[in-house]
């Protein structure tokens, strides 16, 4: 790094929630007039995490989706639990971009995320995607239908202050 001035490569770090994830690190060395180095700026990106994940919600892709859906559903096989898959519609999303434009609509979305994130429960699955939709997959959940409908209540009701 000294000679070169910069270093890349891909280090393995833990995040907040105790995740160990891959990320890729550059550093680059910044100089003064002399060529001196002064100080190292470094710019960290979760490789594995942006490849599996809506960079606007932070929810999973339809890939990753799919992926652990599969592996969830092949669990609760073998264990015998049920998995709940709850799938929305936002309605009216399309106005909101199409009259307020998609800044505005990427407002709405991260907004619906925060809130779909604060009802569900860590380890669950959960996707919005960019256009209008939202799944939610429940793993370990209640085996009656009926309880599954009533437990997803929760999701439908509309934000206080709509």
């Amino acid at each position: 790094m000294i000679h070169k001035g910069f270093w890349e490569g891909d280090i393995w770090n833990r995040v907040r929630s105790g995740e160990i994830r891959c990320h890729h690190l550059s550093i680059s060395t910044v100089r003064d007039d002399r060529l001196e180095p002064q100080y190292y700026v470094g710019m960290l990106q979760a490789v594995l995490f942006m490849a599996q994940h809506d960079t606007l919600t932070g929810f999973a892709n339809r890939s990753m989706l799919m992926e652990q859906l599969e592996r969830h559903l092949s669990l609760a096989k073998s264990h015998g639990h049920a998995v709940a898959l709850l799938y929305l519609d936002l309605d009216g999303f399309k106005p909101v971009n199409d009259r307020f434009g998609h800044n505005m609509g990427d407002r709405v979305l991260q907004l619906v995320a925060y809130r779909f994130r604060s009802v569900i429960r860590e380890g669950d699955l959960q996707r919005l995607a960019a256009a209008d939709n939202a799944m939610y997959a429940a793993k370990r959940a209640k085996t009656n239908p009926v309880q599954v409908c009533r437990g997803s209540q929760r999701y439908l009701k509309p934000a206080p202050d709509a």
